[in-house]
């Protein structure tokens, strides 16, 4: 069998870090969420910003 039938395609390129120290904490698009950084322990708030016409 030739390649791997397993390969994850990545879906989500928008990659969300920590404001203090940088480390990854996610990928994706989210509406609304908070977070508390497992390394440095930073909690934020990620929220979207909708405009309304």
């Amino acid at each position: 069998m030739k390649g791997n039938t397993n390969e994850v395609i990545p879906l989500f390129t928008e990659e969300i870090r920590c404001r203090r120290c940088g480390r990854l904490l996610m990928k994706g698009h989210v509406r609304a969420v908070e977070v508390k950084c497992p390394k440095c322990g930073y909690i934020q708030v990620i929220a979207a910003v909708t405009t309304k016409k």
